[in-house]
């Protein structure tokens, strides 16, 4: 009624929302700055230790100054050490993967169907060395699985995310 919204549950620190932003800044800096998975692998461990905290301490001083009242001081040191250790993590799955290089990184697209139009940010488009793109969708929640063969899909995201790139080639 009176096109009135509910009021975002309120959570010690950042919201879930904030807390992903902030995940998605710091690898789409990382990914900008690594280029593709050559360079990580050629990317000395010590290198790679001191890499992510310049790339963090730009991600975290730039949310900061947009929640000020959340982000103490130790906060943010907090903030710091878990974003350093899930990007360590998330690199340590970036090795094992195919050889790729990052075409894009928090894409804005569009996808049309007849009179539905949807803006979408796409997280990450890596090109593999046959020549594939690759869609990259960062979770920081529980991630659920996808069938693509489902009549009506649950979790369609990817899904939508594949037709633009394919609408737009």
């Amino acid at each position: 009624r009176l096109d009135a919204n509910r009021l975002e549950k309120l959570v010690p620190g950042l919201s879930a929302r904030d807390a992903g932003t902030l995940v998605h800044l710091v690898l789409e800096i990382f990914w900008k700055h690594m280029q593709s998975q050559s360079n990580l692998l050629a990317t000395e461990s010590k290198d790679l230790e001191a890499t992510p905290e310049d790339i963090i301490n730009t991600a975290v001083t730039e949310t900061a100054a947009r929640h000020k009242a959340t982000m103490t001081e130790k906060y943010c040191a907090l903030e710091k050490r878990r974003l350093h250790d899930l990007l360590l993590q998330w690199l340590e799955e970036e090795r094992l993967r195919g050889s790729f290089t990052v075409l894009d990184s928090e894409c804005e697209t569009t996808w049309q169907f007849q009179n539905l139009t949807l803006k979408l940010r796409i997280d990450r488009i890596d090109k593999t060395v046959e020549d594939k793109l690759v869609l990259v969708d960062y979770k920081t929640s529980r991630s659920t699985s996808v069938n693509w063969e489902d009549t009506r899909p649950v979790n369609s995201q990817l899904m939508l995310y594949s037709l633009s790139v394919a609408q737009e080639q």
